[in-house]
């Protein structure tokens, strides 16, 4: 069941921002995904589905050890017959698009690029590490430094929505 909250949570992620173009629906989704991305800083970079699913079936598992491994993918007959060797060119390129999309809706939404080439860049180097490096002795303070970048940036986008109940009327007028 993960592995199928996992296929249609990364496709809906990429999709959703290009079918509702309103400024609630936009704070939202960057904070949602930034969020979801800070999550994975505190499990040393691991995915928190996955981790869960990890966790699940070995309960001494240790987050981070097996990052780029999604057991939960094996599970989705479509993965469990191209092969595991599919899997992590399915979340490569929805990590591309991800950032892609992230990056389209920070720019729709009229933030400046000043503030977001930093946590943009921070995620770059960020993935890289988790899916290249995860074994490097920096690993941890990158790791560090992006859990802070990505708060100070979900605050400043606390602070630039401003006003918490237009945010719920925009909500309830375009929903």
């Amino acid at each position: 069941m993960l592995g199928i909250i996992h296929l249609l949570h990364c496709p809906c992620l990429i999709i959703l921002p290009f079918l509702y173009k309103n400024p609630t629906f936009d704070f939202c989704y960057i904070e949602y995904f930034l969020g979801t991305l800070f999550s994975y800083t505190f499990i040393h970079g691991e995915c928190p589905i996955s981790y869960i699913y990890k966790k699940r079936k070995d309960p001494n598992y240790i987050a981070g050890s097996k990052i780029a491994d999604y057991p939960e993918m094996n599970d989705i007959f479509i993965f469990s017959l191209l092969g595991e060797k599919v899997i992590p060119y399915y979340f490569g390129t929805t990590t591309i698009l991800y950032l892609g999309t992230l990056i389209h809706v920070i720019h729709r939404s009229n933030i400046p690029f000043s503030l977001f080439i930093i946590p943009t860049n921070s995620l770059l180097i960020y993935f890289t590490f988790v899916y290249k490096y995860p074994d490097h002795p920096l690993f941890n303070v990158i790791q560090d430094v992006h859990k802070i970048i990505l708060f100070f940036f979900m605050v400043c986008l606390m602070n630039k929505s401003l006003d918490f109940s237009n945010i719920l009327n925009n909500f309830f007028v375009h929903f």
